[in-house]
């Protein structure tokens, strides 16, 4: 091998889960598994939440993974340096997204039992929730959204939005600044 030595990226792909997560979720990522992409990966019916990202977590990368019917988050504490790309939640007990960052293309379908569809996300583009009881929820530096029939707010306490909207939610936007190209 001419002393070089190549290490391959840790992978999880192609995997379905139902009826786990006994404790914290049914996929938990720990410290040790930086750099590590999940793939495919679809989990139903999570006694806690769908994917939950550990202390120390870092460099997560998901890419068309789903999470559907957690009795918590469907996707938490992914933050930083993690990234989602066709990403759904739906009809989650918590939160779809909770403190997750560089969100894009991702959509969360509530089923009127979500919180929030996203709350305390950072960096979302392309990115829709609907059926939930608050959309878009303390986010920040988001472009091309969407937030449609929440019971309660499309954006709440978002700021740093471009090009997005909100339709039918029981209160637009709320508490929302620094907006550009936003409508209603």
């Amino acid at each position: 091998m001419n002393g070089v030595q190549t290490c391959a990226l840790p992978i999880l792909e192609k995997l379905s889960v139902r009826y786990g997560g006994g404790g914290n979720s049914q996929i938990q990522i720990g410290a040790l598994a930086g750099s590590t992409s999940i793939i495919n990966v679809d989990l139903y019916d999570s006694a806690g939440h769908g994917f939950y990202a550990g202390i120390g977590a870092d460099y997560i990368s998901l890419l068309n993974c789903k999470a559907i019917s957690s009795a918590s988050n469907g996707f938490y504490q992914f933050n930083g340096n993690c990234s989602f790309v066709n990403c759904v939640a739906r009809d989650c007990g918590g939160d779809g997204f909770h403190t997750c960052s560089n969100l894009v293309n991702c959509v969360v379908d509530g089923g009127e039992i979500t919180g929030s569809g996203f709350y305390l996300c950072d960096q979302l583009t392309s990115c829709s929730a609907s059926d939930c009881t608050n959309g878009i929820n303390n986010c920040h530096e988001m472009a091309s959204c969407e937030s449609l029939r929440n019971t309660n707010n499309g954006f709440l306490d978002c700021s740093y939005i471009a090009a997005s909207y909100a339709v039918s939610n029981g209160v637009n936007w709320n508490n929302c600044t620094h907006t550009a190209a936003c409508n209603d």
